[in-house]
This record gives structure tokens, C-alpha cells and sequence, in this order.
């Protein structure tokens, strides 16, 4: 039988199924350990074996189907197909994409899409398929493990969510915004227009090149230190910017250091202030745009007493008119900044300067909002400041995603530990302070004996929880000043303060013998061995680093189940 024989075969099998009602039903060959099948199902993963030969029907599923509601006789009794409780919307392409590998002669297959319960529920898994071929490579069972994944795709579908939103907002911003890498990633409509270059051109150019030629490799070196983490106060910067029909426009930027995939990106704000000295002019024409507009805009005198709040702004707040005009503008104060902070806002604007800045304000139900904050000062013809005009806008969910990408980027998915990054990040600033202050820490390096012997014997998905299970113990026998991580594979690391040899020695004991005494699902005794080392004056972190590594080395050679001090 040729390929394509075998997929039109295959598709007429799997894919008419429902329509032919159900398989006859053959009594299960397949013979699983009992202690093999037990685990199975109290565990996590489903399993299905299916004959190709006869419909597909079922000759094993494991019991905890029952995770879905169903019992396991439906399906071996041939009164429930597995087709029916795919999601009718997702059917057709697991259908195409198992005849595809058929077609291709692959043997593994992974696919993610919906199931139905019994109840009619719906939950996202993923499968995975292993195909066996008989000597004429036509299939004749398929073995699949589900495991369901719907706390996952919600997740990311939030994420997908949050961002649709960011960009809601951005588009809708009269301020240009951008992101820049050594290329500028991303702008928004109001930068486009600002600009005069499409959004594809200015996708091909650097920050840099917006800027006229005395200011070029200023801007130039910022934004690389930014590309290299670092971070800078949040100020604005004035600078002219060049269109592409080469006018020349007064630009007021403010930009910040931002993680982006994987690594650093800039990301700014554009605005256009070469009308700035017309402004007095154009102050009612000003005030009715204000009305109109989304931006949170409010006046002040140079007592900082409101004069005038826009619209926009009372409807955000929550407070009425009244309770505002003649108020002073802390009446929004969260309590999340200190006096420090204000200091430098009121020196700013005071000196005549605009401030822009990321503002933790307060409504009047109490609730916490950021706002990114412009203040710039009026002047009357004599240059005597008169009254400050300060417009923003919440960013409130950009900030609540940034943290999240921040969270995601130094913590073990597995674990909800801190990562490796986390992890270089701590023995930074510790080894800091030693230097600094002539203090000390303790480092211990953790290694599951024999761990490979558990992922080869029980599988990967069992070798994640006992990675789960040994980081539950750790945590319940360190101190709240102790910093653990997930270094890699199967080691992790703690960061102790203020421990001496003696007490590090005591205290990696103390976790060996928790995690000798612990009871394992996996059924087997698990054991750790652990190497410690002292941060000495003259340390390195990588120097640090290698001594704890040969410590472990030394347990693990020592007979493993050990402790060594190096």
C-alpha cells in the first residue's frame, strides 16, 4: 500500500468515526505492570492505546480518565468513541495533522487542542502521540499521553489580552511611542505622523537616526547602554528631530530601560513641544481640546492649588469638581513616593523646567493608579511663572505587565523558584556587601543523587515532581533571609547571611536529612548531596562559584547523601 493509500485509509478511519457509529470492541492484549498501571492512574498524564486495524477502538485508557468525569468501560466497551469528546471546532485538524504524520511516516506526534468533559465543560490538554508501524509502514497502534494544559493557555491568552490592550491604548495616545532594540520595534500611529516616515521605514532605522546630526551619537551611546540594562532617572530630554521631509521639530522625550525579549529594549515617549512658546496664544483654543481629550489634564497655580481639571480627569478620579478646584494637588497622593521625590518634582518645574515622570496616585475610593506624568510651567510675558499644567494618562496595566514579564523572566517555571538569573543577580549583591561592608554568606549547592536513574526509570513527568517535591522541602527548612533558587537540571542553590563553616554544616544537614526522611509519590527513596563554601574578601562570584562546585563534587564522590565544605 502506497502513502497515499495509507493516509486516505487512515483518514476514512479516523475522520468518519462519528458517522459509522461505534467500534466493535476487542478485549485489551496489553499488559501493564501493576505497579507501572498504578502509577499511571494517580497521576496526572492519561494514557490511550487505540488498534488501527479495528476502527481505532480502544484496547487501554487509564482510570483517571475520570479526571474528565468519564469512566474508563465506555471507551472499552466501544459505547464512547474518543472523537466524541474532541471539541467539534478542533476535530478536522487533529484529524489532518495525524494523517499527516501517517502520511510522512512519522512516529511521534504532538498536538494541543480542546477536549469536552462529561459534563460538558471544556479543557485544553496536550497529547502526545506514539505511532508503531507494521514492516509495510502501515499503522497499527497508537499510544497517546494527555495531560491537560488549560491553566496554561489561559494564561497566555491573558497575556495575549494585556498586550491587545497596551496597544488599544498606544494607538490612541496623541504622545508618539516607541520601542527601540538596535532597531526601532514598534511605533505608534501618533509617531508615524510625527515622523512622516511609514511605520515599515521607521522599522528599518535606528532611534538615532530621528535625531539631527549635533545630537546623533549622543543619543546613540544612551540608547546602547540602555540595549545593555542599565537605567536611568526617568527625565525628559529635549532634542529636534527631523522629519522626512527634513522639518526640524522641537521634541520632548522621556525613555526607560525595559526587559523585552529576553533581553533589554528602550521604550519612549515622543512629544512635540515646538508650539510650547505659542501656548499662551492658543490657551482657549487649549482648553476646549482639553475638554475633549482622553489625557488627564489639570492646572494649578505655583502653590500647587488646582485651578482646573479637565473632564477626562474628574471622571478617572472619581472625585467631583467641587472636592477638587481649590484643593491642593497632593489630594492625590498614594503614600508610595517619598518626600525626596516631590522635593525633585517641585525643583524641577520651580526652576522653570518640565517634569516628567511615573506617578503612584490615588482615587478617591482609595484605589491605586500609575500615571505617566507630564508638568510644565506657564510663564507670563516677563518669564514669571504663573501656573503649572500637568496632563497624563494611566498606564496602570502597562505597569501590571511589565512586572509580570519581570516575574516571568527570574522565576523556574517549574519550581516558582528564582531562576539561574535571579539566582546570579543575588550572589551579585551579596558578593557586594562583602566586599563593602565586610560581611559573609554561606553558599549551598543542592544535586539529587541519581537523578538521571529516575528520569530514565519513571519518565521526565515524574522527574518534574520530584524537582517539585525537593523544592517544598527546602522551603520548609530554610529562614525567610535565605535565598533559594533553581540553579539547573537537577541542582539548586541557597544564599545564606551570616553563617559561619560550623553552622552551614548543621544547617545542610538539617536539609539532607528532611529530604531522607520525606516520602516521595515516586516510591523510592531520593537522596541530595550538598556543597558548601563561605564567600571569602577576595572572591569572585566565580571563583565563589567553582569552590561550592567542587564541595558537591566531593559529596557526590564521597559515596553521594553527603556534606563537604571547601
Amino acid at each position: 500500500m502506497n502513502s497515499k493509500q495509507q493516509t486516505k485509509k487512515l483518514q476514512t478511519v479516523i475522520c468518519q468515526t462519528k458517522h459509522q457509529g461505534k467500534p466493535s470492541h476487542k478485549k485489551s492484549s496489553l499488559k501493564i505492570a501493576s505497579e507501572v498501571n498504578d502509577f499511571i492512574n494517580i497521576s496526572q498524564t492519561i494514557i490511550f492505546f487505540w488498534n488501527v486495524s479495528d476502527a481505532l477502538s480502544v484496547e487501554y485508557v487509564s482510570d483517571n480518565i475520570s479526571i474528565f468525569g468519564y469512566a474508563k468501560e465506555l471507551f472499552l466497551t466501544g459505547e464512547l468513541n474518543y472523537s466524541d469528546i474532541i471539541h467539534p471546532e478542533d476535530y478536522t485538524q487533529v484529524c489532518q495533522e495525524l494523517s499527516t504524520s501517517v502520511q510522512q511516516h512519522r512516529d511521534k506526534l504532538i498536538q494541543s487542542y480542546r477536549l469536552l468533559t462529561a459534563d460538558k465543560r471544556v479543557r485544553w490538554i496536550e497529547c502526545r502521540t506514539n505511532i508503531k508501524y507494521n514492516q509495510d509502514n502501515e499503522p497499527t497502534h497508537y499510544l497517546s499521553s494527555l495531560i491537560d494544559i488549560t491553566e496554561s493557555k489561559e494564561m497566555q491568552l491573558q497575556l495575549k489580552q494585556s498586550e491587545e490592550k497596551f496597544r488599544t491604548i498606544s494607538e490612541n495616545s496623541p504622545t508618539g511611542i516607541f520601542i527601540y532594540t538596535d532597531r526601532i520595534v514598534y511605533v505608534n500611529e501618533a509617531l508615524v505622523e510625527m515622523s512622516g516616515y511609514s511605520a515599515q521605514e521607521l522599522y528599518a532605522m535606528s532611534v538615532w537616526d530621528l535625531v539631527t546630526e549635533p545630537m546623533r551619537e549622543q543619543v546613540k551611546q544612551m540608547a546602547l547602554r540602555r540595549l545593555q540594562g542599565e537605567k536611568f532617572p526617568q527625565r525628559y530630554t529635549d532634542l529636534q528631530v527631523i522629519s522626512k521631509n527634513n522639518v526640524i521639530r522641537d521634541i520632548r522625550a522621556t525613555t526607560e530601560t525595559i526587559k523585552y525579549n529576553g533581553g533589554y529594549a528602550g521604550l519612549g515617549t515622543l512629544t512635540d513641544v515646538t508650539d510650547i512658546k505659542k501656548t499662551k496664544a492658543k490657551l482657549k483654543l487649549l482648553a476646549k481640546a482639553m475638554e475633549q481629550t482622553d489625557e488627564l489634564v489639570r492646572i494649578t497655580d505655583k502653590e500647587g492649588i488646582i485651578t482646573y481639571v479637565n473632564d477626562a480627569f474628574v471622571a478617572h478620579s472619581g472625585y467631583k469638581h467641587i472636592e477638587l478646584l481649590d484643593h491642593p494637588s497632593n489630594i492625590l497622593k498614594s503614600g508610595q513616593h517619598d518626600d525626596a521625590f516631590y522635593k525633585e518634582l517641585w525643583e524641577t518645574i520651580l526652576a522653570g523646567k518640565t517634569y516628567s515622570n511615573v506617578l503612584a496616585n490615588k482615587k478617591k475610593d482609595g484605589q491605586l493608579y500609575y500615571e505617566e506624568l507630564t508638568i510644565s510651567p506657564m510663564f507670563d510675558d516677563d518669564g514669571i511663572i504663573q501656573n503649572f499644567v500637568a496632563t497624563g494618562k494611566d498606564i496602570t496595566q502597562r505597569i501590571q505587565m511589565e512586572e509580570q514579564l519581570k516575574q516571568y523572566a527570574t522565576t523556574d517555571e517549574l519550581t516558582r523558584l528564582s531562576n539561574r538569573r535571579r539566582g546570579n543577580e543575588i550572589l551579585d549583591i551579596e558578593i557586594d556587601r562583602v566586599h563593602r561592608y565586610q560581611s559573609s554568606f554561606a553558599v549551598l549547592m543542592i544535586d539529587i543523587d541519581h537523578f538521571k536513574k529516575i528520569n530514565d526509570t519513571y519518565g521526565h513527568d515524574t522527574g518534574d515532581q520530584v524537582l517539585q517535591e525537593i523544592s517544598k522541602v527546602i522551603s520548609l527548612h530554610i529562614r525567610k533571609s535565605d535565598a533559594l533558587m533553581r540553579w539547573g537540571g537537577e541542582e539548586f542553590l541557597i544564599v545564606t547571611a551570616h553563617m559561619s563553616k560550623d553552622e552551614s554544616i548543621i544547617f545542610a544537614n538539617k536539609l539532607k536529612n528532611a529530604v531522607n526522611s520525606y516520602t516521595f509519590d515516586v516510591g523510592t527513596d531520593i537522596t541530595i548531596s550538598i556543597g558548601i563554601a563561605i564567600c571569602r574578601r577576595d572572591d569572585t562570584k566565580s571563583t565563589l562559584l567553582k569552590r561550592v562546585d567542587k564541595a558537591l563534587y566531593k559529596a557526590k564522590n564521597s559515596g553521594r547523601n553527603r556534606v563537604a565544605f571547601l
